[in-house]
């Protein structure tokens, strides 16, 4: 008997509780099933990369995702062992988001929308998958000029050594960027390369004369200004709105003073 007066006592109590549900408004905003046209879920997840482009499947946790209006934050979460994120009951509308952990240069997507879709079941927002990676390991010890030919026509060719030393199952790589300022860097080019990997150390590279002037711009008799830094297989770069530059947020910023050549 006492055990079904506890069955029936607890039958009392779900029927007290439904009820006091079926009274209320719930606004469950983007949590499972809610029914707000305002507010919603924003998830996603993240894939995790080392340097060398290897997909790490167990270094997905502790990624700060932010959520910025105005270039605010208004809400913050961090990514699960899973590499899932959410945020809940976010107002709709258009959002920036920055993705950052201290073994990763920080990521950064514009103008993200985020609307009520009268549609779902769920209300909120799915968003695609980001790849990230790490930061770069490869450091620069060697950039240097050594000819104003490459492949045996005109054009410039350089000779690069890098740490730690790169092998074919651990290559290292590198982006070069050039400007007709001295004062070349990642943050003040006029063109910039797309990345190179390395196989072994104290290797020569360049660009022809062509490449020089139809990919790149430069014209001949034009002093160029080359510098180089290590990159991430996984560059995460991205363009920033304001200045219309692309950064580079994996870059290993230990390199080598930049170096001139004339475009032949």
């Amino acid at each position: 008997m006492r055990q079904m007066k506890h069955i029936y006592s607890l039958a009392a109590l779900a029927l007290i509780f439904s009820g006091l549900l079926s009274c209320s408004k719930i606004d469950t905003g983007g949590g499972g099933g809610g029914n707000s046209t305002t507010k919603g879920a924003i998830t996603g997840s993240i894939i995790m990369y080392d340097d060398k482009g290897n997909a790490n499947a167990d270094d997905k946790a502790g990624v700060k995702v932010s959520l910025l209006k105005g270039g605010v934050e208004v809400s913050k979460a961090t990514t699960l062992t899973t590499g899932k994120f959410a945020f809940a009951n976010i107002p709709y509308g258009t959002y920036d988001m920055s993705y950052s952990r201290n073994d990763i240069g920080t990521y950064k997507v514009f103008n993200v929308t985020h609307a009520y879709n009268a549609s779902a079941t769920v209300n909120g927002t799915l968003l695609s998958t980001i790849q990230l990676g790490q930061l770069s390991s490869t450091s620069i010890t060697a950039f240097t000029f050594q000819d104003s030919t490459y492949n045996g026509v005109p054009g410039m060719s350089y000779t690069i050594s890098v740490s730690p030393d790169p092998s074919t199952t651990s290559r290292g790589f590198f982006r070069i960027f050039m400007s007709l300022d001295p004062q070349v860097s990642n943050a003040n080019y006029g063109v910039v390369a797309t990345p190179r990997s390395l196989i072994s150390n104290n290797a020569t590279g360049g660009f022809t004369r062509d490449e020089l002037r139809t990919i790149y711009g430069f014209s001949s008799g034009q002093t160029v200004y080359m510098i180089a830094y290590g990159e991430s297989a996984q560059p995460n770069d991205y363009t920033d709105p304001v200045s219309g530059k692309r950064i580079f947020p994996n870059l290993n910023m230990t390199t080598q003073p930049a170096f001139s050549f004339i475009v032949p």
